[in-house]
């Protein structure tokens, strides 16, 4: 099962743009077949989509603080905490040392 926050779902369709603008490629497109794909993982009960509560918001901004990452990190590492993740996975190795 994967998790992700709201808030990472609008921030990957920010990057996917971008990197299609560069690339030539239609932004909708490729953003509008990330949130197509983010869906059939959520009907399959393969993807979690976890929504920034007021919860979330405050063990980010401890993380924040703590830490020093950024806020959208912060909220990533929060919500996987908030479901029980058992990993968060990324190319960040700062990210990566990071515990909740």
């Amino acid at each position: 099962m994967l998790s992700l926050s709201y808030w990472n779902v609008a921030e990957a369709a920010v990057v996917f743009g971008r990197y299609a603008r560069r690339l030539g490629l239609d932004a909708w497109k490729v953003v509008r077949g990330m949130l197509r794909e983010a869906m059939t993982l959520s009907r399959l009960h393969r993807l979690l989509v976890v929504g920034v509560s007021p919860s979330i918001l405050r063990a980010s901004i401890e993380l924040v603080l703590k830490h020093h990452i950024y806020v959208a990190d912060a909220l990533q590492v929060a919500s996987a905490k908030n479901v029980d993740s058992s990993a968060v996975v990324t190319g960040d190795r700062v990210l990566a040392s990071v515990e909740s």
